[in-house]
């Protein structure tokens, strides 16, 4: 939830967590700047190339973790979020997973999202339950899931996650 948010921060810890859970936080990849806009997390610089690898080579991606405390397990069921994009942003997307921190996998196939909603949208939920890596997943595992985006028509085109009022 990002409400409250000036949209610019280097990172942010999530402000609901399981309490079996390490808390859980969000940045930005290396490649991308940092963009103020309200009530979210917000980033420009995207890769202007319709080229996912381009996107990866560039750092080019917003990033999560999510790991087990000592003596606990977990499994990964939904991924939702909302994204909130300018004219000229980012309009291909690729959610990717990783259980080392170093080998990231595509989590589903690439999504096109060309709205310009003020607000941003909810996107459809991605069922993760067929991912064999992120079922019972021991505390001495951290999973890093990582949204790459790219075809931005303009390095000054913003992308964002959250902005939707409510949770």
């Amino acid at each position: 939830d990002f409400i409250g948010n000036a949209g610019n921060e280097l990172s942010v810890t999530a402000t609901t967590n399981n309490a079996n859970l390490e808390s859980a936080v969000i940045s930005r990849g290396a490649g991308l700047s940092v963009v103020s806009l309200t009530n979210s997390f917000s980033a420009g610089s995207w890769t202007t190339t319709n080229s996912l690898a381009d996107a990866i080579a560039n750092n080019d991606y917003l990033q999560f973790s999510v790991k087990p405390k000592s003596s606990f397990i977990t499994s990964l069921s939904l991924l939702e979020a909302v994204f909130r994009r300018s004219s000229t942003g980012p309009d291909h997307f690729q959610w990717q997973y990783s259980i080392d921190g170093n080998t990231f996998l595509n989590i589903n196939s690439q999504i096109i999202y060309t709205s310009t909603v003020t607000n941003g949208m909810v996107q459809l939920p991605i069922d993760l339950n067929g991912i064999p890596d992120l079922q019972i997943v021991p505390s001495s595992t951290e999973i890093t899931i990582r949204l790459y985006g790219y075809n931005a028509s303009s390095p000054g085109g913003t992308f964002s996650i959250g902005r939707l009022t409510g949770n």
